[in-house]
């Protein structure tokens, strides 16, 4: 290149396309692409207009252009897969902001004696911005690609996701990957301490969607340098690292090379066959399996909290979840099913020691509606279920006249006053054993965990709500005070 050239304006030389032509065809101003070509101004690698300006030169119909900018590309990048029209549009818009480089380097590399690897091309990212970025662009490549995929994260500690501007943009971009018709994978290699309930709570809609999986691996040992693996198989990996001594360090490296993302590929396919689920799912209609998990894995006597909005079809007594059923023209097949999860959770209630706490605030503006949905019960009979005033009525006087004991404790609190609790979130935890968490307003499946981390966090944040509750309010008298309320109500 001659001096003051730049690479864009190099190619675009041998290429004999015009400053003009560029401006006319991507709608980009003739001056900025002036500036770009002769150095004056940086072409960025962020910029959008690099990679626009990457896809008009390899699409060009102009007789030769692919074949200069295919050779350039050889050179400059060995491993390119140049059936990847993504890569190669990538690597283009690589060495087009190449500042390290020039043509005569390029040519030089022909001359690389081979030493048993392969040379490619990557993009570092350092810092807290740098983590940002790595993550945007990692994720923007997933959108680029076809709908359909399988995303695998792997985290073995490497990156601090306290902060909440990297947690809820990871959770966000997640989201957004699935509405895209995406899958995803995750493993969580640091397994050593329970997860902290806020975490938990904020992570919860990850949780509940069908289209994750959640593993674990048991952390490996107390390292200083820490790993994460985020992939596209078959077109990009985002290799991180941090170093915590002295101070904490990290790299973000991007790879699209076939090479690379293959052996990243083949690394996160062997973990995986190392793991264990971490979370499972149900579908919230099919009672008779969740049924079959709480029977199974929940030990008798042993202290179970319970957490609920309000109350649900399970605490109903028989004859009047059946007259519910039947006002909303439910079929027999639905009805015994439901009357047998009734009978059932009862059962297991029964054996274990509970500590119930309902939404006060939730139950009162139930009791203010002119009729309530049963979310559970609607998913179960895949219809609507509405249960009336006076119903509802019924349901509350039933409550209202069970006793606290040493195996059944109820209090009525407002949850409100508990920010990092979902909407609607419903919970059964029983410490080293299980946890359940729905939310059947918003989401189709239940989920559940046998791993001691996760269960830790949600028993350390039940506990902490039950110790946080006056002790008043946890009395016989208090619970019929609130139901008398809530009776007057439905009066």
């Amino acid at each position: 290149m001659q001096n003051g050239e730049s690479r864009l304006g190099y190619l675009m030389k041998r290429l004999e396309i015009s400053g003009k032509e560029l401006s006319e065809n991507l709608s980009i101003d003739i001056t900025s692409i002036s500036k770009w070509r002769t150095n004056q101004r940086r072409l960025s690698y962020k910029n959008k207009c690099t990679r626009e300006i990457a896809h008009y030169l390899l699409v060009s119909e102009m007789e030769g252009k692919r074949k200069v900018i295919d050779e350039i590309l050889r050179m400059y990048m060995p491993s390119l897969d140049f059936n990847h029209e993504g890569q190669v549009a990538d690597a283009l818009a690589v060495w087009l902001t190449d500042e390290e480089a020039d043509t005569r380097i390029v040519k030089e590399k022909k001359n690389l004696p081979d030493m048993g690897g392969y040379n490619t091309s990557v993009r570092v990212y350092t810092g807290d911005k740098g983590i940002e970025e790595s993550i945007q662009s990692f994720w923007q490549a997933t959108f680029s690609a076809r709908p359909g995929k399988e995303i695998l994260i792997i985290d073995f500690g490497d990156i601090d996701y306290s902060a909440d501007n990297i947690k809820d943009e990871s959770i966000r971009l997640i989201h957004e990957a699935i509405r895209y018709g995406h899958r995803i994978k995750i493993i969580d290699g640091a397994v050593d301490t329970y997860r902290p309930y806020i975490s938990i709570f904020r992570w919860m809609s990850v949780y509940l969607s069908e289209a994750v999986e959640v593993w674990y691996r048991q952390a490996r040992d107390n390292r200083e340098n820490h790993y994460s693996i985020n992939l596209l198989p078959g077109v990009c990996s985002l290799y991180s690292m941090s170093v915590d001594s002295p101070i904490r360090q990290i790299h973000c490296m991007m790879f699209t090379d076939k090479e690379s993302v293959d052996f990243f590929a083949k690394t996160a396919r062997t973990s995986f066959e190392k793991s264990q689920k971490m979370i499972e799912t149900v579908p919230v209609g099919n009672i008779s399996k969740m049924l079959e998990v709480l029977d199974t894995h929940l030990a008798s006597k042993q202290l179970t909290y319970m957490l609920n909005p309000s109350p649900t079809f399970r605490s109903m007594s028989q004859e009047l979840l059946r007259k519910i059923l039947r006002e909303n023209d439910v079929g027999e097949e639905y009805i015994r099913l439901c009357l047998e999860a009734n009978r059932k959770t009862r059962e297991i209630r029964e054996r274990c020691k509970y500590r119930q706490l309902y939404d006060l605030g939730t139950m009162e503006a139930k009791a203010k509606e002119p009729y309530t949905i049963e979310p559970d019960l609607s998913k179960i009979c895949k219809k609507e279920i509405r249960i009336s005033r006076e119903n509802l009525k019924l349901h509350m006087e039933t409550l209202s006249q069970i006793p606290n004991s040493e195996m059944y404790s109820m209090t009525l609190t407002n949850l409100k006053a508990v920010p990092v609790l979902p909407t609607h979130i419903s919970m059964i935890v029983q410490d080293d054993r299980l946890v359940v968490a729905w939310d059947s307003e918003k989401y189709n499946c239940r989920m559940y965990s046998m791993a001691i981390h996760v269960i830790g966090g949600f028993y350390e944040y039940m506990e902490e709500m039950w110790e946080s509750i006056p002790a008043i309010c946890k009395t016989d008298e208090w619970r019929k005070k609130q139901f008398s309320k809530m009776l007057q109500l439905l009066a």
